[in-house]
């Protein structure tokens, strides 16, 4: 839904086959949540975020694990996946065969956190349900990994030319001069000899491409990697510099400049999914959630993220399918209601959930 939120014409019938052919693959990736990336730009994203990482994520089963040389088990989940998909749980039972007495469960997630592994279909398939299947990322997609060399050794061939596209949003409203230059590469691939964390800048352009004009703090928030002025600053030249009211720094791509406040440009109305990266985007999210107290409704704890919907570019409420019928609260008057029920007819239509205004309620 993420997907069909942002690019015009998209259905399901596109990513089934995207699934189906590799081209797009779902796995683990950025702050170690499961996302869905373009089968090339994985080969290098999973390496880099793997290394920079570290064992973030395993903390839950530490007990579970203790004791255990986590090289050794990655080295079993590699030789029982080498070749074939499995089912997280076959994965599970396969491995306890080397440590009888523990939980399966932390086993299966342990070799998901030290391997790359993507989730073949049916995962990832609209309206399917069952276990989540995984195999080995170089043997599904059929290329290697790129090198996780730090210090500057030659990276493997991770990447290729893909076409840039609008940012996440569209048209984003500010001021300032900005300042910076040079000819952006946000729209390529990283590809061939790779020198130091060359592919830190290469995330940090396709970030600003979809969330810019963004701080260094914005993009560890939606990365998960930490520690990343040193690339940033780097890069200075490259990019257009803003300055906000607070005094912080925002970088941009230089071909994507901000929209006119004094042009009167409608911003459409967006529904967005729960977890949304663009809701997760920002350190500082008061540059999509308007008041302080709406943060809460959005996110009221134990790791839910409510699906949202936008109004003029700002979150503006959450929604709800309740009996076929899309339920939208917002969290004040709405300025277009009208503009919200067509974008809510819209969005039925894609949940299969049939059209009509009388199923478009605004409490």
């Amino acid at each position: 839904m993420g997907v069909w939120a942002r690019l015009g014409g998209f259905g399901h019938a596109q990513l089934i086959q995207a699934l189906h052919d590799r081209s797009v693959v779902r796995g683990g990736l950025l702050r170690g949540t499961q996302h869905l990336c373009v089968a090339a730009d994985y080969l290098w994203m999973r390496p880099l975020l793997a290394r920079r990482m570290g064992n973030l994520g395993l903390s839950a089963f530490r007990r579970q694990l203790e004791g255990i040389d986590l090289a050794e088990l990655t080295q079993h989940a590699r030789d029982v996946l080498a070749g074939r998909t499995m089912t997280r749980p076959q994965l599970a039972r396969a491995l306890a065969e080397w440590y009888p007495g523990r939980e399966t469960i932390a086993l299966a997630w342990a070799a998901q956190h030290q391997l790359a592994l993507v989730h073949p279909p049916p995962s990832g398939i609209w309206r399917r349900r069952g276990h989540v299947h995984v195999a080995l990322a170089e043997d599904w997609i059929g290329a290697p990994l790129a090198s996780e060399d730090r210090e500057g050794g030659e990276g493997r061939e991770a990447g290729q030319d893909r076409e840039g596209g609008d940012r996440e949003g569209g048209d984003r409203e500010g001021g300032g001069d900005g300042k910076g230059g040079g000819d952006s590469k946000g729209g390529e691939g990283v590809e061939g000899t790779v020198r130091g964390d060359a592919y830190v800048q290469e995330l940090f352009r396709r970030y600003l491409a979809g969330c810019g004009p963004a701080t260094a703090a914005d993009f560890q928030n939606w990365s998960g990697l930490r520690r990343v002025r040193e690339e940033v600053e780097a890069m200075r030249a490259q990019l257009r510099v803003y300055v906000d009211d607070a005094g912080r720094e925002l970088f941009d791509l230089p071909a994507l400049e901000l929209a006119d406040p004094d042009e009167d440009d409608a911003v459409p109305v967006r529904f967005l999914p729960e977890f949304d990266n663009l809701v997760l985007s920002h350190e500082d999210r008061s540059r999509i959630i308007r008041e302080p107290g709406d943060r809460a409704l959005i996110c009221p704890g134990y790791s839910i993220v409510r699906p949202t919907f936008l109004e003029d570019g700002f979150v503006a409420g959450t929604w709800a399918v309740e009996r076929g019928t899309l339920e939208v609260q917002p969290f004040r008057p709405l300025r277009d209601p009208a503009a919200v029920v067509a974008e809510g007819e819209r969005l039925l239509a894609f949940l299969e959930e049939g059209q009509g205004a009388d199923r478009v309620r605004i409490r």
